[in-house]
């Protein structure tokens, strides 16, 4: 692991460019203030709306992918090539495996369909996009109509995303004081 202090100067940039678990486990330090400060500055780098729906729907997953190599499922013999499952796969492994709550499950689906008609329908206006935002926990109507469709979404696949990265930031945290004192036994 990179050290604490040399990572906090890492620009965005070279965060890309880090190995997938020094990056990961950067980007979860300071309880994933890192991993937001990433995706912001990817966002503010990318003008299409649609692409940031997308691109928050690629980082839910990574962080999917990261849960299941944390719990040992890069070695697991019953359990083979699932770094090549589909995004609902892979959240309902996380969610069996009872590392997301069933609320969590539920926008992490609802998000997966929102990116699906983001990326596979021509005018998302037209899918009903908005009553599965709508439905998502962390929904928040205050702004109402003064944000695009596009926005609303980004928004609430950004709070789930907000949450993803703080209950495995807790998760890991927890794990550690487990390892500690194991290693500390006897």
């Amino acid at each position: 692991m990179v050290d604490n202090e040399e990572t906090k100067k890492l620009s965005s940039e070279e965060i890309r460019k880090l190995d997938v678990n020094t990056k990961i486990r950067y980007l979860i330090d300071n309880n994933g203030k890192a991993v937001w400060e990433t995706v912001q500055d990817e966002l503010n780098n990318t003008t299409d709306p649609r692409a940031k729906v997308l691109l928050l729907h690629l980082y839910c997953e990574f962080f999917m992918d990261f849960m299941l190599k944390q719990v040992g499922l890069k070695k697991s013999e019953r359990i083979t090539n699932w770094q090549a499952y589909a995004f609902t796969k892979k959240r309902e492994l996380i969610f069996a495996m009872d590392l997301i709550d069933e609320t969590m499950n539920d926008d992490l689906s609802k998000i997966n369909i929102i990116r699906n008609n983001f990326s596979h329908v021509l005018n998302p206006d037209e899918a009903n996009v908005l009553e599965i935002i709508k439905e998502l926990s962390n929904y928040d109507d205050a702004l109402g109509d003064k944000l695009s469709l596009a926005m609303k979404a980004q928004l609430g696949i950004s709070e789930t995303l907000i949450k993803l990265i703080g209950k495995w930031a807790e998760e890991l945290s927890a794990r550690s004081v487990v390892i500690e004192k194991n290693k500390a036994s006897p």
